[in-house]
């Protein structure tokens, strides 16, 4: 959540959701965009906290985003991208947009979720939080599970985000 320059947090931005989330992806995409690699690693922790509470981008995504320490260009290119695929929705029905490199046509399997892109009617899409004790080393096998127990004849399509208490499931 941001932060006013006295250090308090701004719980107006909290309760503005989808739009708050936007003014974020956009700031640090202009962060990317001016190579202030500091600044930018900053606002990414800062977004990191509020993203594990959504399926996209994902852990993977914003692990790339990190780790591409000296690839100016193509840290920037992809929060561009996943800043046009939160804005547009697409990542509930293109597969592509779950991938690390936007020309990668085939997808991990760990990292998509199977279903997209399989049907050709449009399925709604949605997120389930799932509470789990299990540690978070083991949230990525758990979901992969989760992923394992679709069917491409489901009526929708579903991605699990996973939390470690009740607490942060609210």
């Amino acid at each position: 959540m941001p932060q006013e320059a006295d250090g308090h947090f701004q719980i107006d931005r909290f309760f503005a959701g989808p739009g708050s989330r936007g003014d974020q992806w956009r700031h640090l995409v202009e962060l990317a965009e001016s190579g202030d690699r500091a600044k930018f690693d900053a606002a990414l922790g800062e977004l990191a906290v509020t993203e594990a509470f959504h399926a996209y981008p994902g852990p993977q995504l914003i692990a790339t985003l990190r780790d591409k320490k000296s690839d100016t260009p193509a840290i920037a290119a992809l929060s561009r991208r996943i800043l046009r695929t939160l804005l547009t929705g697409a990542y509930r029905q293109n597969p592509g947009e779950w991938a690390e490199d936007e020309d990668e046509g085939a997808v991990a399997a760990d990292v998509l979720p199977p279903t997209l892109g399989r049907a050709a009617a449009h399925r709604p899409y949605f997120e389930v939080m799932i509470v789990t004790g299990a540690p978070a080393t083991k949230w990525a096998a758990l979901a992969t599970e989760w992923r394992r127990l679709r069917r491409p004849v489901d009526a929708f399509i579903y991605e699990p985000v996973i939390v470690g208490s009740l607490e942060d499931a609210f």
